[in-house]
C-alpha cells in the first residue's frame, strides 16, 4: 500500500518536473457514455490533454457507427478569426479564435487555459463540403452517362437502330434527377438540412433532347408505323396485262421486287400510300416535340433552382445562418451545461447565459465561401455551353444532334474536372505543404468565461469525409448519382 501511495505522489508531481510540460485540466462527462470520441474530435485524431486517456471518459465505440455526428467543416484552413468576425445575424464574437493543427497533433493544447472544456457538436448537411472525392465520383457517372448518350446518337444515326444501353440508362438517369429534387426540396424544406448540391446536372435533360430527337425516327413504334406506311404492295400492270405487285419506299420513290421489264405503276395507288405516308411523319413529330418540351421545362427549373442555391450559399457565406452552421452544439449541453463535466460554477452559468452557437463558433465561412466559388464557376461553365447553343440557333446556324450532346458532354466535364483539381490542390496544399488540416476554434478570455476554455474540432476534410462511417452510403449514393 506505500508502495502504491509512493507512485500515486510521483505521478501526480510529473507535471510540474522539469522537461514535462504541464497541462490544463481538462472537464470530462461523468457518463461515460454521455458522448462519443467522434462528438468531441470528429475525425482529427486529436485526444485529451493532460495524463488522463480519454478512453476512459468517454465511449469507447459509437453506437451507430459514427456517433451522433457527421462530417465536418473545414479541417483546413489556417486562418484566424480573432475578434472581427461575425456570429449569427450578425452578432459579434469578441473573444473567439481558431487556429489549425496537423492531424493528430496536441498543439491545440497550449491554448486550452483554465478548465478546458471540449463542446460536443453533431454537423449540418451543409457540413459536408464537396471536397474532391465527391467531384470525383460526379466525374466518373457522368462520364459514363455522357458517353452511353453519345453512343446512343451514333448508333440512331449511323445504323438505324436504338442500342439496349440506351434503355438501361434511362432508369439511371431519372434516378438522379429524381434524387437531386429530393435533396434539394428537403434542404429548403429544413434548414439544417441545406446542403451542397449538384450545379451541373441541370444539363443533363438537355443532352437528352438531342438523344430523343435522334432516336425517335428509329424507335420500335415509329419503325412498325412508318414500315406499314412507306413500304406496301402496289398493283401494277406488266405490258401483257397481267398484274404484279411491287414494294415501294414512298420517302425515297425506290421501288423493291420483282416483276417483268416495263410494268407500269397504279399512280392512284401510290398516291394513297404516301398521303399516309406523310400523315404517319406528321403523328411522330409532335410526340417528339412534346417530350423535348417536357425536357427543357425540367431543364429549366433546375437551372433556377441551381441558381437560387448559389445565391443562397453565398448569402450566408458572410452572415451565420441556421441553414449555414456547419455544427450545432450538442443540444443536451445547451439544456445542462453540467453534463460537460465538474465545470466551475461559473464557468456553468456563462454557458448558460452566453450562446457560443449564435455567436459564431462552430461556423466555417471560410470554406463556405470557397465551396461557394467553385460551385459558382461550374455553374458558368455549363450555362455558357447552353447560351453557345442559343446563340447558334438565333444567328440561324444548325446544331446536330450529336453537336449537341457533345457541346454538353464537354461543359459538364469541363466544370466537375476543374472543381475536382481545385478542391485537391487547395486540400494538398493545406494538408500536405502546411502539415494543417485540423481547424480548432476556442474561446480566449477566461475571465468571461469563468476560467474555462472552450474549444471546438471540425472535421478533418483531406479524404473528404469519405472515411468517417455516418450516413457515409447515403454521401456515396448521392455523389455517384451527381446529386451532390
Amino acid at each position: 500500500m506505500a508502495k502504491l501511495l509512493k507512485v500515486l505522489i510521483i505521478i501526480s508531481t510529473l507535471g510540474s518536473l522539469p522537461g514535462f510540460p504541464s497541462s490544463p485540466a481538462f472537464a470530462l462527462a461523468a457518463d461515460p457514455v454521455a458522448f462519443t470520441n467522434f462528438d468531441y474530435f470528429k475525425n482529427s485524431g486529436l485526444k485529451f490533454c493532460g495524463n488522463t486517456t480519454s478512453v476512459q471518459h468517454i465511449a469507447a465505440r459509437d453506437p451507430k457507427g459514427g456517433g451522433k455526428g457527421g462530417g465536418g467543416g473545414g479541417g483546413g484552413s489556417s486562418s484566424s478569426s480573432g475578434g472581427g468576425s461575425r456570429g449569427r445575424n450578425g452578432a459579434v464574437k469578441p473573444f473567439i479564435d481558431s487556429k489549425s493543427f496537423a492531424r493528430g497533433s496536441s498543439s491545440y493544447c497550449q491554448y486550452m487555459n483554465g478548465t478546458g472544456v471540449i463542446i460536443p457538436t453533431i454537423p449540418n448537411q451543409i457540413a459536408f463540403f464537396p471536397w474532391w472525392p465527391t467531384y470525383t465520383a460526379q466525374l466518373i457517372t457522368l462520364l459514363l452517362s455522357y458517353s452511353g448518350l453519345v453512343y446512343t446518337v451514333k448508333q440512331a444515326e449511323k445504323f438505324h437502330k436504338v442500342p439496349l444501353l440506351f434503355w438501361l440508362q434511362i432508369p439511371i438517369d431519372t434516378a438522379r434527377l429524381v434524387a437531386w429534387f429530393f435533396k434539394v426540396a428537403h434542404g429548403l424544406a429544413v434548414p439544417n438540412r441545406f446542403a451542397w448540391t449538384s450545379v451541373v446536372l441541370w444539363l443533363l435533360p438537355v443532352a437528352y433532347i438531342y438523344v430523343i430527337h435522334a432516336i425517335w425516327p428509329v424507335t420500335k413504334v415509329a419503325n412498325i408505323v412508318s414500315t406499314k406506311a412507306a413500304y406496301q404492295p402496289v398493283a401494277q400492270r406488266d405490258l401483257h396485262g397481267q398484274q404484279t405487285h411491287e414494294y415501294i419506299n414512298y420517302d425515297n420513290q425506290q421501288a423493291y421486287g420483282h416483276g417483268p421489264p416495263g410494268y407500269v405503276q397504279d399512280n392512284d395507288s401510290m398516291l394513297k400510300q404516301s398521303t399516309a405516308n406523310t400523315t404517319t411523319a406528321k403523328t411522330q413529330r409532335p410526340a417528339s416535340f412534346i417530350v423535348g418540351i417536357l425536357l427543357g421545362l425540367i431543364s429549366v427549373i433546375m437551372w433556377g433552382i441551381t441558381l437560387a442555391t448559389i445565391v443562397y450559399h453565398f448569402q450566408f457565406a458572410g452572415v451565420n445562418n441556421q441553414r449555414t452552421e456547419t455544427y450545432l452544439q450538442d443540444p443536451r449541453t445547451t439544456s445542462d451545461p453540467s453534463i460537460l463535466g465538474s465545470l466551475p460554477t461559473a464557468c456553468v452559468n456563462f454557458l448558460k447565459g452566453y450562446s457560443l452557437q449564435e455567436h459564431g463558433m462552430f461556423w466555417s465561412p471560410f470554406n463556405q465561401l470557397f465551396s461557394a466559388g467553385i460551385t459558382a464557376v461550374q455553374f458558368l461553365i455549363v450555362s455558357l455551353a447552353v447560351i453557345k447553343i442559343a446563340w447558334k440557333r438565333f444567328k440561324g446556324g444548325a446544331i446536330s444532334k450529336l453537336g449537341g450532346v457533345v457541346d454538353c458532354m464537354v461543359a459538364t466535364l469541363t466544370a466537375l474536372i476543374l472543381a475536382v483539381l481545385a478542391t485537391a490542390i487547395y486540400i494538398g496544399v493545406v494538408a500536405g505543404a502546411q502539415k494543417k488540416s485540423v481547424s480548432f476554434s476556442f474561446t480566449t478570455n477566461t475571465n468571461t468565461t469563468g476560467g474555462c476554455t472552450f474549444g471546438f474540432v471540425e472535421m478533418d476534410s483531406t479524404f473528404g469525409y469519405w472515411e468517417v462511417p455516418y450516413e457515409l452510403g447515403f454521401r456515396i449514393a448521392m455523389s455517384a448519382l451527381g446529386a451532390a
